[in-house]
């Protein structure tokens, strides 16, 4: 799976090179980042994940019986699909991001690199609150869907259910590079952002099958991974010439408030 995101992202790097390149930056923006509806989608969110504590035992239920559990092809998929964990997404995003600097491959390195920071900080947001909210895996209370010990995140595995960081981590991949597509090539390259999507939802939905969290966790999970992403393309393209920017992809802040990205001293 990670080398299917991987894939993703170098086809669609190598692919918008015959493209002709707009302007990859809106400009300087004294726009707050986030906004009222911000916080209305995320209290949504919240309120949705907290009302399907009600349902997460009869889903957790659902998948254990043999019709899922006997299946080869879904345990094969999910075993599969599951390997698409946050530490082997930002080590693929890693990756991607050196080859588009030693090659001068600019596109390649923003989006590569904006993605890989937007898995990073959405793991160690969600670390930081499942550590603290300590509920229980499904495969430890099948029958108790809402036993939270706080602050036993921390130290226990078996504490760190809520919210998924598998799931965090893919949707925040698709949701930069969906938003790098948009930016750059907003009337092409249409069919990245439902391919990305599904191919995030797939190491996702095998945490259900391998009973490694409950249905809400995902929920909660995959809007901060899509929050996260969003926000972080959307502030590194409307702040040009930011500290972040300069340090790891040399972009400069121009005259007119686009941006010029440095590699290795070769100006584009």
């Amino acid at each position: 799976m990670q080398r299917v995101i991987a894939s993703v992202l170098l086809t669609v790097t190598l692919t918008t090179s015959s493209i002709a390149q707009p302007s990859d930056t809106a400009g300087v923006s004294t726009e707050p980042l986030f906004t009222r509806s911000d916080a209305v989608w995320a209290g949504a969110f919240i309120a949705a994940s907290v009302l399907l504590f009600q349902v997460d035992e009869r889903v957790d239920e659902w998948v254990r019986g043999d019709d899922i559990q006997g299946n080869r092809f879904i345990g094969r998929m999910s075993r599969n699909a599951n390997l698409a964990t946050d530490d082997r997404v930002m080590l693929a995003g890693g990756i991607l991001y050196l080859t588009g600097r030693l090659t001068k491959k600019r596109h390649l390195a923003d989006i590569a690199f904006h993605a890989t920071e937007a898995v990073f900080v959405s793991s160690t947001l969600l670390t930081l609150v499942r550590g603290s909210v300590g509920r229980t895996r499904p495969y430890v209370t099948p029958d108790d869907p809402v036993n939270f010990d706080a602050f036993q995140g921390f130290k226990q595995f078996e504490y760190r259910s809520f919210p998924s960081i598998h799931a965090s981590a893919n949707f925040a991949v698709a949701a930069v590079v969906s938003s790098e597509m948009k930016r750059r090539w907003p009337d092409r390259m249409r069919w990245v952002p439902p391919v990305l999507y599904t191919v995030a939802a797939l190491p996702t939905a095998s945490r259900l099958y391998l009973r490694r969290h409950w249905m809400s966790d995902l929920v909660l999970g995959s809007f901060v991974g899509i929050l996260t992403g969003r926000k972080i393309e959307q502030y590194h393209h409307t702040h040009p010439g930011n500290k972040i920017d300069k340090f790891f992809l040399g972009v400069r802040s121009a005259p007119d408030g686009s941006a010029q990205l440095v590699i290795f001293e070769h100006r584009f």
